[in-house]
């Protein structure tokens, strides 16, 4: 057999990947956590298999470094739609799917393409409600620890909508959606 170097430490990362996913799931649910409060380490995502194991090391750093900085900016963004929202609308626990998501509240709450409001639901995490052509966009902050800025949406399953983001939500998604929102207060008022 041929064992090369390389490939023992990235098998190592692997399998290393592999069991913090399986312990993270394995805590969540001893638990008996709401997904609300899960921690994110069930999503850990398994390296990458070229390169030394230094190289991918240097890009799993560079990227949460990324993804963090990216982050921020969208809370950020996300926090400034949220309290210019003029309308507050109390959560309703139908808007729930059962795994942290508000797939309901695409179709049952009303608004206006470009009108926004904001809601929080019971685990005290943010709701920003945006009203498209089609239904609404709801983006929420994904945990309830204060230190995760992770944002995700929901958004209507109709062809018709005209603006689309994806979770998780980016500083560019976020920016989409401040440009939908201010384009349509400005057709109000021409």
């Amino acid at each position: 057999m041929n064992f090369n170097l390389k490939n023992v430490g990235l098998a190592a990362l692997g399998v290393t990947a592999v069991a913090a996913t399986g312990y993270g799931i394995y805590r969540a649910f001893k638990k008996e956590e709401s997904p609300a409060t899960k921690s994110p380490a069930a999503e850990v995502k398994p390296a990458a298999t070229n390169g030394t194991v230094q190289e991918v090391q240097d890009r799993v750093s560079k990227s949460s470094a990324s993804n963090t900085s990216d982050q921020a900016h969208a809370y950020a963004e996300f926090v400034k739609l949220h309290t210019s929202a003029r309308r507050e609308i109390p959560f309703d626990s139908a808007w729930e799917n059962g795994t942290g998501y508000f797939d309901h509240a695409c179709k049952m709450v009303e608004l206006a393409p470009g009108e926004t409001a904001r809601s929080e639901d019971t685990h005290g995490r943010p709701i920003l409600l945006v009203g498209v052509r089609g239904g609404t966009i709801v983006v929420f902050k994904r945990y309830s620890e204060a230190a995760n800025l992770l944002l995700c949406s929901n958004s209507p399953k109709r062809t018709l909508v005209d603006l689309e983001i994806k979770s998780p939500v980016s500083y560019e998604d976020m920016t989409k959606v401040a440009n939908y929102v201010l384009s349509n207060e400005e057709k109000k008022t021409a």
